[in-house]
């Protein structure tokens, strides 16, 4: 089962959605689109022991990747 996630521009970094994809990417298959507006990730063959808390954990990943760039 694959799960999409869409991240704006202009609240995520792209360079911070592929950290966080490079973070998790043990546990999951990762496939970025990034656009002028969004930055679309797909999910897909998800560990079974992480499945339920994976996306959760990957959106917050992102965010802090974000936040601690724009920090510098």
């Amino acid at each position: 089962m694959a799960e999409r996630i869409v991240f704006s521009r202009s609240l995520y970094a792209p360079e911070a959605v592929r950290a966080a994809a490079a973070a998790y990417g043990e546990l999951a298959s990762f496939e970025l689109q990034v656009s002028a507006e969004a930055i679309e990730v797909v999910i897909t063959e998800p560990d079974e022991s992480v499945a339920d808390v994976l996306v959760d954990e990957f959106c917050n990943h992102a965010l802090h990747e974000t936040i601690v760039s724009l920090r510098g």
